[in-house]
């Protein structure tokens, strides 16, 4: 299973979309990378999430939209079985 906190700081975009997303990718990286340690499919899922995120944000300043995004931290605790 999967818990996490999510803090956007200076606003909620960043919280919502690592909430809305990071898990799926530890487990996209957990079934399509088999061979891939649990710490690495971790680390992967959180670089993915963060260059999705930074995607969105930079579009988004070309629509004049950045103010609502902002950065943000996490704790995740996975318990694989």
């Amino acid at each position: 299973g999967f818990f996490g906190v999510y803090d956007g700081h200076g606003g909620r975009n960043a919280a919502e979309y690592v909430a809305e997303n990071l898990h799926k990718h530890v487990l996209e990286m957990a079934e399509k990378y088999e061979g891939l340690s649990k710490v690495e499919a971790a680390k992967s899922a959180y670089l993915r999430t963060d260059k999705e995120f930074l995607s969105k944000v930079f579009w988004s300043y070309f629509k004049e939209l950045v103010k609502n995004y902002s950065c943000g931290s996490c704790y995740l605790f996975c318990n694989f079985h």
